[in-house]
């Protein structure tokens, strides 16, 4: 009876907890490229973001957040899947005071390969803040590779991001007003999951859990 309760516990724990959909990631990274250009020129040497100068080697850091039970928008047929929803992004650079976060304004995408064609077998997963025609344009694009196409085994929205399996790890910060152009790119270092809240229906299975671990103790025999 006691290896049955325990058992139960654990199931339903498990479920509580593997089933969370509210992510949040934070992740840092160091800048690798820059670019910026307007009408008299080109230069490969910095970005101007917004009115803040970037170069290389800076350091940068945010979070990650999205709903892993985001509905699915379509399904391509070169093997990935497109995902609108709930999602955000945060950038900042210390150093330079730089911070964007993305609003409900944007158009968040995510987009998930299971050995996609797209990119010759490998996984991926990608998020993209848009905000499309707005003036500024400003947007970041979270971008993870695994050229080995062994890290998902569906294109569903994944739970859980190990960057140590992953062979391309980049975040790229992107800014266009008229004729200026800018961006830069970092190279993630870093990245945790620092909060899974379970969408309702986890959640109650997690509370059905801690009510047999209740339970359990007033059935099993005391000492």
């Amino acid at each position: 009876m006691k290896k049955i309760i325990l058992t139960l516990i654990s199931f339903f724990t498990f479920l509580g907890t593997a089933n969370a959909a509210l992510l949040t990631f934070q992740y840092s990274g160091v800048v690798t490229d820059t670019y910026y250009s307007d009408k008299n020129g080109f230069d490969p040497n910095i970005a101007h973001i917004d009115g803040y100068d970037v170069l290389r080697g800076y350091a940068v850091g945010g979070t990650l957040f999205y709903d892993s039970s985001n509905s699915l928008w379509l399904t391509h047929r070169l093997g990935f899947n497109a995902y609108l929803g709930t999602g955000s992004i945060s950038v900042e650079i210390s150093r330079n005071g730089f911070l964007f976060q993305s609003s409900s304004a944007d158009n968040p995408q995510f987009l998930v390969g299971n050995n996609s064609r797209l990119y010759n077998g490998a996984d991926f997963f990608t998020f993209s803040s848009f905000t499309a025609f707005d003036v500024p344009e400003l947007y970041a694009t979270f971008f993870l590779v695994d050229s080995t196409g062994s890290v998902f085994s569906s294109a569903a929205l994944p739970t859980e991001l190990d960057l140590s399996r992953f062979s391309q790890r980049t975040l790229t910060q992107y800014f266009q007003r008229g004729e200026i152009e800018s961006q830069f790119t970092a190279n993630i270092t870093s990245l945790k999951l620092i909060n899974a809240v379970p969408e309702p229906s986890s959640a109650l299975l997690l509370l059905l859990g801690f009510g047999f671990l209740i339970y359990s103790t007033k059935l099993l025999p005391r000492s």
